[in-house]
Protein backbone atom coordinates (compact mmCIF):
# COMPACT_ATOMS: atom_id res chain seq x y z
CA UNK A 1 0.00 0.00 0.00
CA UNK A 2 1.59 3.20 -1.19
CA UNK A 3 0.33 6.69 -1.78
CA UNK A 4 -2.79 8.61 -0.85
CA UNK A 5 -4.75 7.48 -3.91
CA UNK A 6 -5.26 3.91 -2.72
CA UNK A 7 -8.89 2.90 -2.55
CA UNK A 8 -10.83 -0.27 -2.12
CA UNK A 9 -13.75 -1.10 -4.37
CA UNK A 10 -16.52 -3.34 -3.06
CA UNK A 11 -17.22 -5.60 -6.04
CA UNK A 12 -20.46 -6.80 -4.43
CA UNK A 13 -21.83 -3.26 -4.38
CA UNK A 14 -20.74 -2.71 -7.99
CA UNK A 15 -22.55 -5.91 -9.01
CA UNK A 16 -25.70 -4.85 -7.13
CA UNK A 17 -25.57 -1.39 -8.70
CA UNK A 18 -25.10 -2.66 -12.26
CA UNK A 19 -27.33 -5.70 -12.04
CA UNK A 20 -26.56 -9.22 -13.25
CA UNK A 21 -26.86 -8.63 -17.01
CA UNK A 22 -24.60 -5.55 -17.16
CA UNK A 23 -22.13 -7.22 -14.79
CA UNK A 24 -21.90 -10.31 -16.96
CA UNK A 25 -21.40 -8.14 -20.05
CA UNK A 26 -18.46 -6.18 -18.56
CA UNK A 27 -15.64 -8.27 -20.05
CA UNK A 28 -17.01 -8.05 -23.59
CA UNK A 29 -17.67 -4.32 -23.17
CA UNK A 30 -14.14 -3.73 -21.85
CA UNK A 31 -12.48 -5.56 -24.73
CA UNK A 32 -14.72 -4.17 -27.47
CA UNK A 33 -14.41 -0.52 -26.42
CA UNK A 34 -10.63 -0.62 -26.14
CA UNK A 35 -8.17 -2.59 -24.07
CA UNK A 36 -4.42 -3.25 -24.30
CA UNK A 37 -4.79 -5.38 -27.45
CA UNK A 38 -7.76 -3.65 -29.13
CA UNK A 39 -7.90 0.02 -30.06
CA UNK A 40 -10.65 2.34 -28.88
CA UNK A 41 -13.20 4.15 -31.00
CA UNK A 42 -11.73 7.38 -32.35
CA UNK A 43 -12.92 10.39 -30.39
CA UNK A 44 -14.90 8.30 -27.89
CA UNK A 45 -13.70 8.11 -24.32
CA UNK A 46 -14.25 5.12 -22.08
CA UNK A 47 -16.75 7.27 -20.15
CA UNK A 48 -18.80 7.93 -23.30
CA UNK A 49 -18.70 4.21 -24.07
CA UNK A 50 -19.71 3.46 -20.47
CA UNK A 51 -22.72 5.78 -20.60
CA UNK A 52 -23.84 4.16 -23.85
CA UNK A 53 -23.31 0.71 -22.29
CA UNK A 54 -25.53 1.64 -19.32
CA UNK A 55 -28.33 2.58 -21.75
CA UNK A 56 -27.92 -0.56 -23.87
CA UNK A 57 -30.79 -2.98 -24.31
CA UNK A 58 -30.63 -6.69 -23.52
CA UNK A 59 -29.79 -7.67 -27.12
CA UNK A 60 -26.62 -5.58 -27.03
CA UNK A 61 -25.77 -6.89 -23.56
CA UNK A 62 -26.24 -10.46 -24.81
CA UNK A 63 -23.74 -9.73 -27.59
CA UNK A 64 -21.17 -8.51 -25.06
CA UNK A 65 -21.82 -11.55 -22.85
CA UNK A 66 -21.39 -13.99 -25.72
CA UNK A 67 -18.32 -12.30 -27.22
CA UNK A 68 -15.59 -14.95 -27.09
CA UNK A 69 -17.93 -17.95 -27.17
CA UNK A 70 -17.27 -20.57 -29.85
CA UNK A 71 -20.26 -19.91 -32.09
CA UNK A 72 -20.41 -16.11 -31.67
CA UNK A 73 -19.44 -15.18 -35.24
CA UNK A 74 -22.02 -17.57 -36.70
CA UNK A 75 -24.80 -15.57 -35.03
CA UNK A 76 -25.38 -12.57 -37.31
CA UNK A 77 -27.82 -11.04 -34.80
CA UNK A 78 -25.04 -10.70 -32.22
CA UNK A 79 -22.74 -9.05 -34.75
CA UNK A 80 -25.62 -6.71 -35.70
CA UNK A 81 -26.15 -5.90 -32.00
CA UNK A 82 -22.54 -4.73 -31.68
CA UNK A 83 -23.07 -2.58 -34.77
CA UNK A 84 -26.11 -1.06 -33.05
CA UNK A 85 -24.00 -0.30 -29.97
CA UNK A 86 -21.50 1.58 -32.15
CA UNK A 87 -24.30 3.47 -33.88
CA UNK A 88 -25.70 4.45 -30.47
CA UNK A 89 -22.23 5.45 -29.31
CA UNK A 90 -21.95 7.98 -32.11
CA UNK A 91 -25.52 9.24 -32.54
CA UNK A 92 -27.01 9.39 -29.03
CA UNK A 93 -24.88 12.36 -28.07
CA UNK A 94 -26.02 14.23 -31.20
CA UNK A 95 -29.72 13.64 -30.52
CA UNK A 96 -30.10 12.05 -33.94
CA UNK A 97 -33.20 9.98 -34.69
CA UNK A 98 -33.17 6.83 -32.55
CA UNK A 99 -34.26 4.62 -35.44
CA UNK A 100 -30.81 4.65 -37.06
CA UNK A 101 -29.59 1.07 -37.01
CA UNK A 102 -26.83 0.83 -39.60
CA UNK A 103 -23.34 2.28 -39.65
CA UNK A 104 -23.84 3.49 -43.20
CA UNK A 105 -26.90 5.54 -42.18
CA UNK A 106 -25.14 6.89 -39.10
CA UNK A 107 -22.08 7.87 -41.12
CA UNK A 108 -24.25 9.63 -43.71
CA UNK A 109 -26.31 11.56 -41.15
CA UNK A 110 -23.29 12.62 -39.12
CA UNK A 111 -21.47 13.72 -42.26
CA UNK A 112 -24.34 15.45 -44.07
CA UNK A 113 -26.27 16.97 -41.15
CA UNK A 114 -23.48 17.64 -38.64
CA UNK A 115 -20.50 18.01 -41.03
CA UNK A 116 -18.36 15.57 -39.07
CA UNK A 117 -14.80 15.26 -40.31
CA UNK A 118 -14.18 11.82 -41.79
CA UNK A 119 -11.89 10.82 -38.89
CA UNK A 120 -14.71 11.49 -36.37
CA UNK A 121 -17.22 9.27 -38.16
CA UNK A 122 -18.08 5.79 -36.93
CA UNK A 123 -16.06 2.99 -38.52
CA UNK A 124 -17.18 1.41 -41.76
CA UNK A 125 -18.84 -2.01 -41.62
CA UNK A 126 -15.68 -3.80 -42.78
CA UNK A 127 -13.52 -1.99 -40.23
CA UNK A 128 -16.02 -2.78 -37.49
CA UNK A 129 -16.08 -6.44 -38.48
CA UNK A 130 -12.28 -6.57 -38.10
CA UNK A 131 -12.65 -5.04 -34.64
CA UNK A 132 -15.34 -7.61 -33.76
CA UNK A 133 -13.06 -10.45 -34.91
CA UNK A 134 -10.21 -9.20 -32.76
CA UNK A 135 -12.49 -8.50 -29.80
CA UNK A 136 -13.88 -12.01 -30.11
CA UNK A 137 -10.36 -13.47 -30.03
CA UNK A 138 -9.20 -11.42 -27.03
CA UNK A 139 -12.42 -12.23 -25.15
CA UNK A 140 -11.81 -15.92 -25.88
CA UNK A 141 -8.28 -15.67 -24.49
CA UNK A 142 -9.35 -13.74 -21.39
CA UNK A 143 -12.23 -16.10 -20.66
CA UNK A 144 -9.76 -19.00 -20.62
CA UNK A 145 -7.12 -17.20 -18.54
CA UNK A 146 -7.86 -19.42 -15.55
CA UNK A 147 -6.48 -22.45 -17.43
CA UNK A 148 -2.77 -23.04 -16.82
CA UNK A 149 -1.93 -24.12 -20.36
CA UNK A 150 -4.63 -22.72 -22.56
CA UNK A 151 -5.40 -23.86 -26.06
CA UNK A 152 -5.80 -20.47 -27.68
CA UNK A 153 -6.96 -20.32 -31.29
CA UNK A 154 -4.74 -19.12 -34.11
CA UNK A 155 -4.86 -15.28 -34.10
CA UNK A 156 -4.45 -15.18 -37.88
CA UNK A 157 -8.04 -16.47 -38.11
CA UNK A 158 -9.19 -13.36 -36.26
CA UNK A 159 -7.82 -10.51 -38.33
CA UNK A 160 -4.17 -10.45 -37.32
CA UNK A 161 -1.09 -11.26 -39.38
CA UNK A 162 1.69 -13.41 -37.96
CA UNK A 163 5.23 -12.25 -38.66
CA UNK A 164 8.69 -13.25 -37.42
CA UNK A 165 8.40 -10.40 -34.88
CA UNK A 166 5.04 -11.58 -33.52
CA UNK A 167 1.43 -10.72 -34.24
Amino acid sequence: RKGKNLREIDIGKVYESLGPKHSEALLGFYVFTGCDQIGRFNGKSKLTCWNTFLQSDSIILDAFILLGKDNFLENKALVKALEKFVVDLYVLSKKCPRNISSLADARWILFSKYQFDFHKLPPTESTLFSKILRSHYISKVLKSSNIAIGDNPDPSNYGWNLTDDGI
